[in-house]
């Protein structure tokens, strides 16, 4: 399944120049052509994987919802394959600006929010929040595959392609802080993500 899932992943993330140029989200939907359809159905594969576990790579850690309702921190933990909090459902949102992820807590059926207190810079923390469909970018997530690093990627937020990070200075703490960083490129192991 893991490889399926890294398979319609990959495929699902073509490169930016295919996305709908922001002129022609203003004036409406451009008409669906051959790579945006690909793209659509690649997401929509993902989205149908099932539920899964997302951990960083610097110390296989768990991405957590700490609570069940709105508001409450995402952060990471010690993986627990009995703590549902751990459990995340993908769904792909098709938006004007392209294809996006939104990752559901799957015990409450929330978002991972980036909190639009702090989304200005980097820091950013991250929540759980009610999803609000294809207008809230704050929770709409674009996923890169990190080259020759199986089923592991970069997590960036629509609103400002920042990075889904681990606080380096709270990642080897239980919990610890996950925020939104600038994106510091391939060797910064505490934004790549594992999705099993």
């Amino acid at each position: 399944m893991r490889k399926a899932l890294f398979a319609a992943l990959s495929a699902a993330l073509v490169p930016a120049a295919l996305l709908v140029p922001a002129a022609q989200a203003q004036a409406g939907p451009a008409p669906a052509g051959p790579a945006v359809q690909e793209r659509a159905a690649a997401g929509e594969a993902l989205a149908a994987a099932g539920t899964v576990t997302i951990k960083n790579r610097y110390n296989d850690r768990c991405l957590r919802a700490k609570g069940d309702v709105a508001g409450f921190d995402v952060q990471l933990a010690n993986c627990d394959a009995n703590d549902p909090r751990q459990k995340w459902d993908i769904a792909w949102v098709y938006t004007p600006a392209g294809g996006y992820y939104e990752l559901r807590s799957a015990p409450s059926g929330l978002c991972l929010d980036a909190d639009w207190a702090s989304i200005g810079g980097n820091g950013t923390r991250m929540q759980v929040w009610t999803c609000a469909g294809t207008a809230q970018t704050n929770q709409h997530w674009r996923m890169r595959p990190i080259t020759n690093l199986p089923d592991t990627f970069s997590v960036t937020v629509e609103t400002n392609s920042r990075c889904l990070d681990g606080h380096f200075q709270t990642i080897d703490q239980n919990p610890g802080r996950v925020q939104l960083w600038d994106c510091l490129g391939t060797g910064q192991i505490n934004q790549h993500w594992r999705i099993a």
